[in-house]
């Protein structure tokens, strides 16, 4: 009776151990994007999509766990002797660090070389990639699958004989050279990925909203005037995020209302204790000396500890509620978002770059998740 029990409890331990471990799963995922005059186009559609793309893996089940990295390649000004490739963010859950990294980036027409193999060699060789998470890189430009070296297969062979890396192929089909579309559909098998034409032009069409656009903004507005920014880089990280938002605004509707969207959701709350007061008092124990010694509003600097820690909980539980009504007016946002995909997929219009890429990472990554709306 007694190793009856023992083996009893054990196998709950092992039960409730894999359990735990389906909680949530790490992905890695990379976008290589040629930025050649071939391509002109591409970096105003990924900062229009950005948001929406991360906020779209809160959808998976198991939980994600998210890093994102960034390669650009086919440019003059990233310099000959790198082969025309800039890493412009490496594997990272700081997302809005890695938005600021080519947010600024001109969207000039340059004549460049964009060599796919060097691309790839980066991508491979560049990238901390975790050997413990599922890991796609998608590629996204055109022209000669071969590169400079004529190096792509070989490249994309020995990954997969040793790496977990999946290869994604998505040609831009700005032009028609069936040779071109050929060669990256290949490398897309060969590496285990999709393969995707794409456009930018968004399909025609239309879709009308059925839900209140300005609940969504203007709760996101009073969501960030709930920040409190503390330490040497916490006004600095304050702003970033505040001139992220006014980029979106400049971009479009849809691009700002997934911005507040997405600083709503597990993406971002609770992850920036290091700079903003209510997620270190939500996630951390306090220490109210610490605070009062750093860079912090005159005002909560010249609070007793008292004060300060129900300064803090009536800020804490003001963004709980925030967050809960923005929560609400969001489901309704997922419910169009649901609709309008299966429509586009039903009509078969996911050539368009959001709806391709979304199609691509649900197919790649279905047998590991179950996407909900």
């Amino acid at each position: 009776m007694k190793f009856r029990l023992i083996f009893i409890l054990f196998s709950t331990f092992c039960l409730l151990g894999n359990q735990q471990k389906k909680q949530s799963q790490e992905i890695d995922l990379v976008f290589c994007i040629d930025l050649s005059s071939s391509t002109n186009g591409l970096i105003p559609v990924l900062k229009k999509h950005f948001w929406e793309i991360i906020y779209d893996f809160n959808r998976y089940y198991p939980e994600v766990n998210l890093k994102i990295g960034l390669i650009m390649y086919g440019r003059p000004s990233f310099d000959k002797k790198n082969n025309y490739i800039k890493v412009y963010s490496d594997l990272s859950s700081d997302y809005d660090m890695v938005f600021d990294s080519f947010s600024k980036l001109r969207t000039n027409v340059t004549q460049g070389e964009a060599w796919l193999d060097q691309a790839i060699d980066v991508t491979i060789n560049q990238i901390s990639w975790n050997e413990e998470a599922i890991q796609h890189a998608y590629f996204i430009g055109n022209g000669p699958a071969e590169g400079k070296n004529n190096a792509s297969k070989t490249l994309v062979k020995k990954s997969i004989a040793k790496n977990n890396l999946h290869f994604n192929f998505m040609f831009y089909n700005s032009y028609n050279n069936q040779k071109d579309k050929d060669g990256w559909k290949e490398l897309a098998e060969m590496g285990k990925g999709n393969y995707k034409l794409l456009k930018l032009e968004p399909s025609s069409i239309q879709f009308q909203k059925k839900y209140d656009m300005e609940w969504i903004t203007d709760i996101g507005n009073m969501i960030n005037d709930s920040y409190l920014p503390y330490g040497s880089k916490g006004y600095e990280r304050l702003k970033i995020s505040l001139d992220i938002d006014s980029i979106c605004a400049t971009i479009d509707e849809d691009c700002y209302e997934s911005r507040m969207i997405y600083k709503a959701s597990r993406f971002y709350q609770n992850m920036n204790a290091s700079w903003d007061l209510i997620d270190l008092f939500t996630t951390q124990p306090m220490n109210v000396e610490v605070i009062q010694e750093s860079e912090v509003a005159p005002t909560l600097k010249s609070m007793k500890e008292s004060d300060l820690i129900k300064y803090l909980q009536l800020k804490k539980l003001d963004r709980k509620q925030l967050l809960a009504e923005m929560a609400r007016h969001s489901a309704k946002r997922d419910l169009f978002l649901y609709k309008k995909h299966a429509k586009l997929k039903l009509f078969n219009q996911q050539t368009y770059f959001y709806e391709a890429l979304i199609s691509s990472l649900e197919s790649g990554l279905s047998s590991d998740f179950k996407i909900t709306y």
